[in-house]
C-alpha cells in the first residue's frame, strides 16, 4: 500500500472523500443504533469529517466538498452538535507527550505534533459550540478529562455543567486592529448570526433561537433556558431545520428585536475568541467574549484587540436585555456604544 504522505494532489483528494464517506456512515449507524434503546443517549465520535480539512490545502478541499454536494458549514456545524478539542500534550505539556501509547500516531517531532494540532483546531474553529481544551490551566491528563465531562454536561444541559464565559466592551473605533502581518497568520472565521426570544408563561424560561451561516449557507438552532428554585440555571440546545425556525420565528417576543450580529472567531496563543459586533442596538458596538475555565485567574486579551472594560457579569450585556427595543445603555457606556445619544 502506498504511504498518503507520497500521494499527488488527486490521490490525496480521492483518499480523504473515501475516508469521509466511510467516516459518515459509521456515525450515522451509531446514532441510529443509538436511537433505537428510545432513551437518552450521547454518542461520542473520535474524530470527525473537518479533520480530513487539515491534510488538504484550501483549493483542494473546496473540490472536495463540491464533489460530495456539501458545504463546510453543513460538515462542521450541522452534523455536530458539539466539538470538544484536547490540544496535544505536546503544545503546553511536554513532560506527558509520547507516542508509545498510539500506534497509529505518525508526528515525527514535537514540533509537527503542534503543527497537526493547530491545523485541527482552526478546522473546526467557528463550530457555535467549540471547546477548547488546552494544557494552561492545569497540568495533567485527569484535569482534561475533567474540563471534556464539564463540556458535555454543558452541552446536554446538565445542572452541574459550569461553563464560563468573560465578556469586555470594545471601543467603538476600531475595536479590532489587524494589521498585515497579523491578517497573514491570524485565520477569522466570520459569521451572520439573527437572535430571535420567543413568548414563554413563566419569567423563569426563555426561549431563543438562532440563525447563523456564512456564504449565504445556514444553521438553525433551538435553546431553551431555564431558571430552578434555587437560581441555577440549565441550558438546553438542540438543532432544529429550516421549516421549524420558521415556525417558531411567528412566536416571537414582540417586545423585543432580532438581534443582527456579525460574529468574528479566531484563535490566538492557543485561546478561543469571539467578537460580536450588534449592527441594530443604538449605533451598533461589539463585544469580546471568551470560554474560560473557571480556575484560570487571567485571561490573555489579544492587543489588536481594543477593550473599553469587562462587562463579564452584567444583565445589560446580555442578549436577552439588548434585544429590548427599549434598550438603552448605562451612563459610563454611551461614548462605547453610540456616537449619537443625548446627555
Amino acid at each position: 500500500m502506498k504511504n498518503r504522505r507520497n500521494y499527488n494532489e488527486v490521490q490525496a483528494i480521492r483518499f480523504q472523500r473515501n475516508l469521509m464517506l466511510f467516516q459518515m456512515d459509521l456515525e450515522d449507524y451509531f446514532t441510529e443504533i443509538a436511537a433505537l434503546g428510545g432513551g437518552k443517549a450521547v454518542v461520542f465520535c473520535d474524530r470527525g469529517v473537518m479533520d480530513g480539512s487539515a491534510y488538504l490545502d484550501p483549493i483542494s478541499w473546496q473540490t472536495l466538498v463540491d464533489e460530495l454536494g456539501v458545504s463546510t458549514l453543513a460538515l462542521r456545524d450541522r452534523r455536530y452538535d458539539a466539538v470538544i478539542h484536547l490540544v496535544t500534550a505536546a503544545d503546553g505539556a511536554t513532560e506527558f507527550y509520547t507516542l508509545e501509547n498510539n500506534a497509529a500516531r505518525r508526528e515525527s517531532s514535537l514540533d509537527n505534533a503542534i503543527e497537526v494540532d493547530i491545523k485541527l483546531r482552526k478546522a473546526w474553529m467557528g463550530h457555535p459550540r467549540y471547546y477548547l481544551i488546552d494544557n494552561t490551566s492545569e497540568k495533567g491528563f485527569e484535569s482534561k478529562i475533567r474540563r471534556a465531562f464539564e463540556a458535555v454536561l454543558d452541552v446536554i444541559g446538565a445542572p452541574q455543567a459550569v461553563s464560563f464565559y468573560k465578556k469586555y466592551l470594545l471601543t467603538p473605533q476600531n475595536p479590532i486592529e489587524f494589521s498585515p502581518d497579523l491578517q497573514k497568520n491570524l485565520k477569522v472565521e466570520v459569521f451572520d448570526v439573527e437572535d430571535t426570544f420567543l413568548m414563554t408563561d413563566s419569567d423563569q424560561r426563555r426561549l431563543r433561537i438562532r440563525k447563523r451561516g456564512q456564504n449565504g449557507q445556514f444553521a438553525y438552532i433551538l435553546q431553551e433556558e431555564t431558571y430552578t428554585k434555587n437560581g441555577e440555571k440549565i441550558v438546553v440546545t438542540r438543532r432544529i431545520a429550516s421549516r421549524e425556525y420558521l415556525g417558531l420565528s411567528k412566536e416571537r417576543d414582540q417586545s423585543r428585536k432580532t438581534l443582527v450580529i456579525k460574529r468574528r472567531c479566531f484563535l490566538w496563543e492557543g485561546q478561543y475568541y469571539i467578537v460580536d459586533t450588534y449592527l441594530n442596538v443604538l449605533d451598533g458596538f461589539s463585544l469580546l467574549i471568551i470560554e474560560a475555565d473557571r480556575q484560570v485567574r487571567e485571561i490573555k486579551l489579544p492587543p489588536f484587540i481594543n477593550i473599553a472594560r469587562e462587562v463579564t457579569d452584567e444583565p445589560d450585556y446580555s442578549s436577552y436585555i439588548l434585544s429590548k427595543t427599549s434598550y438603552y445603555p448605562k451612563f459610563e457606556d454611551k461614548p462605547a456604544v453610540t456616537r449619537n445619544l443625548p446627555n
